[in-house]
């Protein structure tokens, strides 16, 4: 097991205005959670061991950020009012594809509006703790299509991108590492996690990333609590969560645009560094 301390923590002044004090507070145990899913992606056997051996050094970073997403979770299904196999289904399938449907049937996640989308969930199910890969079981190969209304097409949208933030997170950090590894195939693994935890802004962008979607959803909580009091009905304000929902889609592209670009310099720059150093080292000795 690798482990490597990072130095060169981001600072402060480099944090959007809408990420709250609080929010900003868990930026020491983010980079720990990220060190963590890329130490996963660098040898898959990471969290299993971690986890075996109750190492706290990472183990207690990894429940600190996995409770803030749990946090946001809830406060999405206490706004609905989800049958648990639609729940379920979302925890479950780490992708979803919506589109458009004629039918007239009503919604089978609220069974309250009539049904306008169809929501497809798929990708590849995998143990929440240690991100590893399984086999779906038959029920829930069963249950990845459902047709909805566009509040529940909206909010379940949100939900899971919440649901599996970490698992999404630990897939960019993977594909990261594989192209270092194809970029420069002599690299050893350390240096490869280093030099990540050395690029502020891929570090920056994606915690930026994660408190934009927990920021939207606690938006639409608060707007559909308010909603609630003002009507004394249930809390069906659909007006407010598309405008949410497209708000953080142009979020979400804008952040990844920005990643994309401060990455491939940031890592092109660590590896020139590392190329360097390492030449030094072997000319003084």
């Amino acid at each position: 097991m690798v482990v490597v301390q990072r130095t060169n923590k981001v600072a402060f002044a480099c944090y959007p205005q809408e990420i709250s004090e609080e929010l900003r507070s868990h930026m020491p145990s983010f980079e720990i959670y990220l060190q963590t899913l890329i130490s996963q992606a660098l040898d898959n056997n990471f969290l299993m061991e971690i986890y075996e051996e109750n190492d706290d050094y990472f183990v207690e970073r990894v429940k600190v950020i996995d409770e803030l997403a749990e946090q946001r979770k809830k406060k999405i299904l206490e706004i609905v009012d989800w049958s648990d196999q639609f729940r379920s289904s979302l925890d479950t399938w780490p992708c979803v594809n919506v589109m458009i449907t004629k039918n007239a049937d009503m919604c089978q996640a609220c069974t309250k509006n009539p049904a306008s989308k169809l929501s497809q969930l798929y990708g590849q199910p995998y143990n929440q703790q240690t991100l590893r890969s399984r086999e779906p079981l038959p029920a829930e190969l069963d249950a990845k299509n459902f047709e909805v209304c566009d509040r529940c097409s909206n909010i379940s949208q949100m939900y899971n991108k919440v649901s599996h933030q970490k698992y999404d997170y630990y897939s960019q950090c993977k594909s990261t590492v594989t192209n270092m590894r194809v970029t420069h195939p002599s690299k050893h693994t350390t240096t490869i996690l280093r030099d990540l935890l050395a690029n502020d802004h891929w570090i920056m962008g994606l915690f930026r990333s994660m408190c934009t979607t927990w920021i939207k959803v606690d938006r639409i909580y608060q707007d559909e609590m308010e909603y609630l009091k003002k009507t004394g009905n249930e809390t069906e304000n659909p007006e407010k969560i598309v405008i949410e929902m497209e708000n953080l889609e142009k979020t979400d592209n804008e952040t990844e645009n920005l990643e994309k670009t401060d990455n491939t310099e940031n890592l092109e720059k660590n590896a020139n560094e590392t190329e360097n150093l390492e030449k030094t080292d072997k000319e003084t000795t």
